[in-house]
């Protein structure tokens, strides 16, 4: 890789937009803005070689009414936020993205196979899958009444019969609603895989 620079700015963009739906026009249109130009293959390429050293991870997203694979619009995480966080420094209004990256690494260390959920136009954070049964799983920084809602809703779409959960970092809003249920971010971090 010659365009060592070139490739510091991917990855920034990467790191700086942890946990949103990803395309590789994105990117490019970013590197536009900033007086570059690289085709979208050339995208895809970076992409690969930083997935193959193992410094992020390409989700797919799942369409849970089709029950397929999507080819467009994949998440893309850190394969480690402390590389992260020394790439871009610790920023508290990124929270929301590293508690998504660290329930999605948490997730793979635990052996599920990941992917991003897509209902209708709704999205659930994490499809979970281990050994024929499936673990869904929002992440939510705060929970609150206003916001409550907005969470829960595309779990409720999903008609089947398997965990639903809501991970959080409020304490007060843990509990059950129509079977989702509400659990600590940090509880399910430390947990084993059982308990759900």
């Amino acid at each position: 890789m010659r365009d060592t620079e070139l490739l510091n700015r991917i990855i920034q963009f990467i790191f700086d937009n942890v946990g949103s739906t990803f395309s590789a026009k994105n990117i490019s249109d970013f590197l536009k803005s900033q007086g570059r130009k690289l085709g979208v293959e050339t995208i895809y390429n970076y992409l690969g070689y930083l997935e193959n050293a193992f410094v992020i991870e390409r989700v797919k997203r799942f369409d849970l009414k089709g029950r397929k694979y999507l080819e467009t619009q994949e998440k893309i995480y850190a394969a480690d936020v402390g590389i992260r966080n020394s790439v871009l420094g610790y920023r508290p209004t990124d929270i929301a993205g590293i508690l998504e990256n660290l329930v999605y690494l948490n997730l793979r260390q635990k052996g599920f196979s990941v992917s991003v959920g897509k209902s209708g136009t709704s999205e659930v954070d994490f499809v979970a899958s281990k050994d024929g049964a499936v673990l869904y799983v929002q992440v939510c920084y705060q929970l609150t009444p206003e916001n409550l809602e907005r969470e829960v809703s595309p779990l409720r779409q999903i008609k089947d019969n398997y965990p639903k959960l809501v991970l959080t970092l409020s304490d007060l809003m843990t509990g059950d609603i129509e079977g989702i249920k509400i659990r600590n971010l940090i509880d399910f971090l430390v947990e084993p895989i059982t308990t759900y």
